[in-house]
């Protein structure tokens, strides 16, 4: 048995610029037949529609084209975004809802207080969340309150979160752009009610689904905002939260790799724009003092860590470069750095990029390791591109491509793929593999 074709018809606006364009779809008319045995699927390289993609290179920003991540702010744990603080005020982009939440003691009863800057008139909306638990990266991955303001239009909102989101009420209320304006929240049971600017706009009881205490936090959605001054009452007397950088020691490490050091071994990283591998930058290394080990580590999408298979081969290569003769040392390790289960010295001479190829077969098995690249003496070495990936034993017919997702598509009976998502047409781009 076969299925029909269907036919669809676009015809475009062509005598008038300003005419609407129309589409007409005829199911009348068959023009093919489709075999039955066609089974098809659409997979987008989203990172976790199928976690990690389809292909086999297991390092993420493997080109170095992320900018370093800002310092982390001392008593907070950051949930995406990229935050910043400086003088005590704590800056974010716009984006899905990231999440700034506090390590202090979960309230409850009591007051949360902060002040908000929306930069601008634009949509989108800032402000506090409060109650939270079980908090992730991810646009409404938390369980919590969420009280908000908006000056486009402006009004204030309040809303649920378990793991979702649950609209509770919105009032409209005048919030005006490019100043500082005072949010507080006060907590009484399941009873809320929001000041803005001293002003009480909105009280509720939460009857439905009261949530209990839990961690106070920021969170813009869809809108760049700043916020000073948050504090938490639960007495007398509020207790100031501040917001200040944590000192960090890997200043000018890629957001994707992250620095490491072993010993008195000592300094400085940066990313280069000067002769970069692909796109931008490239990331240097630079093993100024000391002895042990200095450079950087990779632990895959989201640094959630490398899967190895002891006695297992893994394939990779580095591009890299250097002023002066330098020695890398390539490892997999777990983890913390603690345990090495493979490593290999690459020698890379004075001169332009060249590529070094490798082979590691790890000693142990660990679902969570890291693949290290440091220097173990004095020296610098500017790194272009990392690639990594299993063997023959962990790829579909020798391709560049996961055995372990591809043996599951078989198995359902997919026989055609489109698989999307690529910057092949983008100049100075250059694909993970080179053969």
């Amino acid at each position: 048995m076969t299925r029909p074709l269907v036919v669809f018809l676009v015809v475009l606006a062509a005598a008038q610029a300003d005419e609407p364009a129309a589409i007409r779809v005829d199911a009348a008319k068959t023009v093919a037949h489709v075999t039955k045995y066609m089974t098809g699927a659409c997979l987008e390289d989203v990172n976790h529609e199928v976690y990690g993609g389809l292909y086999s290179q297991m390092v993420f920003g493997e080109s170095f084209q992320e900018p370093p991540l800002p310092p982390t702010i001392k008593g907070f744990t950051a949930y995406g975004g990229r935050w910043e603080v400086a003088d005590g005020v704590a800056s974010v982009g716009a984006g899905p809802g990231p999440k700034l939440v506090s390590d202090h003691p979960t309230v409850g009863d009591g007051e949360v207080g902060v002040e908000v800057f929306l930069p601008g008139k634009a949509r989108g909306v800032a402000g506090l969340i409060l109650g939270v638990h079980e908090a992730k990266v991810g646009m409404d991955t938390f369980t919590g309150y969420e009280v908000s303001v908006s000056n486009e239009p402006g009004f204030v909102l309040l809303g649920r979160h378990r793991q979702n989101w649950e609209p509770i009420k919105r009032v409209s209320h005048p919030v005006p752009a490019d100043r500082w304006v005072s949010l507080t929240v006060r907590r009484k049971g399941a009873t809320i009610e929001i000041v803005v600017d001293g002003q009480s706009v909105l009280t509720y009881e939460d009857r439905d689904h009261p949530l209990g205490s839990g961690a106070v936090g920021l969170r813009p959605f869809d809108r760049a905002a700043k916020f000073r001054d948050l504090w938490v009452k639960t007495g007398d007397q509020p207790t100031p939260l501040p917001l200040v950088a944590e000192p960090k020691w890997d200043t000018g490490v890629s957001g994707m790799w992250r620095g490491v050091r072993t010993g008195t071994a000592a300094g400085p990283f940066a990313v280069e724009s000067k002769d970069p591998f692909a796109g931008a930058q490239s990331q240097r290394v630079t093993f100024e003092r000391g002895e042990g080990t200095f450079g950087v580590d990779n632990r895959g999408l989201n640094r959630r860590g490398m899967s190895f298979v002891a006695g297992k081969p893994y394939e990779g290569f580095l591009w890299a470069r250097a002023e002066k003769d330098t020695e890398a040392v390539v490892a997999l390790e777990n983890g913390n750095g603690q345990r090495t289960y493979a490593r290999t010295r690459l020698k890379v001479p004075a001169g332009g990029w060249k590529k070094f190829d490798f082979t590691l077969t790890p000693g142990a098995t660990d679902p969570a390791g890291r693949q290290a690249i440091v220097l173990d003496k004095p020296g610098s070495v500017v790194l272009g591109h990392a690639f990594l990936q299993p063997g023959a034993w962990g790829r579909f017919k020798g391709l560049p491509v996961r055995k372990d997702v591809t043996d599951e598509l078989t198995a359902g009976g997919f026989t055609v793929l489109r698989y999307g998502g690529s910057m092949v047409n983008v100049d100075g781009y250059r694909w993970f593999y080179f053969f």
